[in-house]
């Protein structure tokens, strides 16, 4: 009975849905990237057509170069599920730097303070955390692209909190001579190799096989470290209450079935074991559904 019920609510929930591809590839005017570079710490370097890191040599003195990128997500709506996100870099061709060399491995950093494309210096560098950082590994080529770089969790995460949206950092793992990897920036003058993020997103606010109402529930905290509750607030008692709850991907994580509760009342879940990210609640109640999308911290 209970695999039943759950492959019915989940036929309900989510099985109707609209699925939208957004592309992102900015050109000088609207893309923000820059680079940074050791042996010219107070130089900006935002409008440049590089996008780069390295290690290398400069009349014979060592340095090191990075380079910061940060695409503008608002263009997407809101209560959507984000299936996946993938960033693609273009080797470039025409530029005079070094290019794909020696053991270049990089990681994309995620950014944690602010920064502007015409006033970032090396000196002035934006912070970055490791959590979730992104691994190019090392080139195969010397002119190699790198496509479909898989950055779901944090476009999930900037999805969740755009206040969070610094962006990127793309740094040299081997800080020793002679490694780098360059790629076109947002300034290259070829469009369609400037960098380009492209999300696959399913809308929510599609018709559902049920009707979607209001049934009186609430999550909090929300965001929350994985621990909230659910919150009845009608002056009635509800009885048999379907819940589940599922992930940005459509997986379930959790379903109950025949929950009741009583007047302004609430229950207690814990989920700080899952991941961070986006997860969604549907409630279930007779051929009414409510879903509510929560963030885990």
């Amino acid at each position: 009975m209970k695999k039943i019920f759950c492959l019915a609510l989940f036929a309900i929930g989510i099985s109707s849905y609209s699925q939208t591809v957004l592309t992102l590839q900015p050109g000088p005017v609207e893309g923000k990237d820059a680079d940074l570079r050791e042996l010219t710490p107070d130089n900006n370097v935002g409008d440049t057509d590089e996008f780069l890191s390295f290690d290398w040599t400069f009349s014979g003195t060592e340095g090191l170069g990075c380079s910061v990128i940060q695409f503008d997500l608002s263009a997407l709506p809101e209560n959507i599920e984000i299936l996946d996100a993938k960033l693609s870099l273009y080797y470039n061709s025409t530029s005079s730097s070094s290019g794909q060399a020696g053991e270049n491995a990089c990681n994309l950093k995620k950014i944690t303070s602010d920064w502007d494309e015409q006033t970032v210096t090396w000196n002035t560098m934006p912070s970055t955390a490791d959590v979730n950082q992104v691994l190019l590994e090392t080139s195969t080529s010397d002119n190699q692209d790198y496509l479909d770089i898989d950055i779901l969790n944090f476009v999930n995460e900037w999805y969740a909190n755009s206040t969070t949206n610094y962006g990127m950092m793309l740094k040299i793992i081997d800080e020793s001579l002679y490694n780098s990897m360059k790629f076109c920036s947002s300034d290259y003058t070829d469009s369609e190799l400037r960098p380009k993020l492209v999300i696959n997103y399913k809308d929510n606010t599609a018709v559902n096989s049920i009707s979607n109402q209001n049934l009186g529930f609430s999550i909090s905290p929300n965001p929350s470290n994985g621990i909230f509750y659910i919150n009845f607030s009608e002056q009635k008692v509800k009885n048999n209450i379907g819940i589940q709850i599922y992930n940005s991907i459509g997986k379930i994580i959790h379903q109950e079935e025949n929950v009741s509760f009583s007047s302004n009342s609430r229950k207690k879940y814990d989920f700080s074991y899952l991941d961070a990210g986006i997860y969604f609640l549907n409630l279930i109640d007779g051929k009414s559904l409510q879903t509510i999308k929560f963030v885990i911290e």
